[in-house]
């Protein structure tokens, strides 16, 4: 599935309907006969119902897996990696989509309740997200943008599904793209709160 400019996700938004997405019961009821096609359905029952701990995914994209060149710098992806276990006791893991099969990047979605990661096409994989949870994405257009554009892919599909979203700005630096972590763990500590008050 394509996410960006000539998709039908994007051609789908016109002028009116560019910047607050709203939930949209049909996307769900598909994105969950996908999942149980590909036999993900009682795995999703299972995590609805436990008691899990709370668990984050870092999406991170390498030299092999960037083809848009937008890499994730690993110094900064372990300073995220540590202080968000330490300061919200949360399990943080950092994977590259691109080193998984189709399969194991929707376990890796679908077991989450927040999903970091930089704009690109595998943050389509937020409409297999569960309802309440949440993502953050890294661009250096953070969405909501005023006009039809692809900057707006992800924040439209997070709110067709029920997926909290926060965007912040990156930078490209050094042939990697940096951000502000600080802002990162203060968006996934508001996004915690809201998955705590459902």
């Amino acid at each position: 599935m394509r996410a960006c400019s000539g998709s039908f996700l994007t051609r789908t938004w016109d002028g009116r309907d560019a910047v607050g997405k709203t939930y949209q019961p049909v996307v769900v009821h598909y994105a969950q006969r996908i999942l149980g096609k590909l036999g993900f359905a009682e795995f999703r029952q299972s995590l609805e119902s436990s008691k899990a701990s709370r668990r984050v995914l870092i999406q991170i994209r390498n030299a092999s897996s960037a083809g848009n060149g937008r890499l994730t710098n690993p110094a900064d992806v372990m300073k995220l990696r540590s202080l968000l276990g330490g300061k919200l006791s949360a399990d943080v893991d950092a994977k590259d989509f691109g080193s998984l099969t189709m399969r194991e990047q929707l376990a890796q979605v679908i077991s989450c309740d927040i999903l970091i990661g930089v704009h690109g096409s595998a943050m389509t994989h937020v409409i297999f997200m569960r309802k309440g949870r949440g993502v953050i994405e890294v661009s250096t257009e953070p969405a909501p943008l005023r006009s039809v554009q692809t900057g707006n892919t992800f924040y439209g599909l997070a709110g067709w599904v029920g997926v909290q979203y926060r965007s912040l700005r990156g930078r490209m630096s050094g042939g990697f793209m940096s951000f502000d972590i600080e802002r990162v763990i203060a968006f996934a500590e508001e996004l915690f709160k809201l998955q705590d008050k459902r």
